[in-house]
């Protein structure tokens, strides 16, 4: 799990600071991710989305079906396997978030007991233990470039400002 900022760019109208908390399955490539307005990440919202995508998981790719060898989730909807949650040392990762996302997945039925989920924190100097998301952000960035390039022209930077302006602002 990684945040992405987008900065006051990506903050549409009002020109705050947005920013995308998401995670991603190393083996299937599945990502979640969900965008948050703010001026830095919170561990309620991280929480949230490890949450969010567990779930959707559960209720929809991964769904436990009779007679499927390769389970992921048992009949009443938690974790057959140990859940490692690998992420960076950022602030929303920080103090108490293993313990608290610990209890949301027991409360949420996810996991059926506490040793069943594992944070591991990269470390700061090998950034290819999390290449997973990054190259997913990376994609982020060069889509959400070539999206804006499309819509507004050139994507420099005055021209950018302008236009939003221009298709924002109440006539």
């Amino acid at each position: 799990a990684d945040t992405m900022d987008l900065s006051k760019a990506g903050g549409g109208r009002a020109g705050t600071q947005r920013y995308v908390i998401g995670m991603i399955d190393p083996s299937s490539k599945w990502c979640h991710a969900e965008v948050f307005q703010g001026t830095a990440p919170k561990e309620e919202q991280t929480r949230q989305v490890l949450l969010n995508g567990l779930k959707s998981l559960r209720d929809g790719l991964l769904e436990h079906k009779d007679g499927n060898a390769a389970q992921v989730f048992d009949e009443n909807g938690a974790l057959l396997h140990t859940l490692v949650f690998a992420s960076d040392n950022g602030n929303e990762f920080k103090g108490g978030f293993t313990d608290a996302a610990r209890q949301d997945l027991l409360d949420a039925g996810l996991i059926t007991s506490g040793d069943r989920f594992v944070h591991r924190l990269n470390l700061a100097s090998a950034p290819t233990q999390a290449a997973h998301i990054e190259r997913l952000w990376s994609t982020l960035r060069t889509k959400l470039k070539l999206a804006t390039q499309a819509e507004f022209g050139g994507i420099a930077r005055k021209a950018a400002k302008d236009a939003r302006r221009e298709t924002y602002t109440k006539k």
